[in-house]
């Protein structure tokens, strides 16, 4: 069979191809990656130093980064939305002419950024 036959279309049936597995692949994150965030943050109380994360990875990812290394919780996402969000819907959230306490709070929530590109990380 041509290679060429082989190319997905899905008007055409009956081509014999069949899907007989499916793999998925996951950087682990780095053994120390969770003591030395809390290690950076210090106590919880100490508002001084604030940890972000901004990355060009989907929502989805960045949030269960975050899970395993300990800068959001399962309480944390329960909450506001403001906690992880997508670059998309913080411009929006954020942008010239909106309400400066909401801003605010966003800005005090935030811990994630998601499908970051490189204006956010300036």
């Amino acid at each position: 069979m041509l290679a060429s036959s082989l190319i997905y279309n899905p008007g055409q049936a009956g081509l014999g191809i069949k899907i007989v597995g499916a793999l998925g692949l996951e950087d682990k994150v780095r053994p120390k990656a969770r003591s030395a965030l809390s290690h950076a943050v210090g106590p919880a109380d100490d508002p001084r130093i604030r940890v972000r994360m901004l990355t060009g990875d989907s929502l989805a990812t960045a949030q269960a980064v975050a899970l395993q290394v300990g800068l959001v919780t399962e309480d944390d996402l329960k909450g506001s939305g403001n906690v992880v969000m997508d670059a998309q819907a913080f411009d929006e959230a954020t942008r010239d002419g909106k309400d400066a306490d909401a801003v605010q709070t966003i800005l005090s929530e935030l811990r994630v950024l998601a499908k970051c590109t490189p204006k956010h990380r300036v």
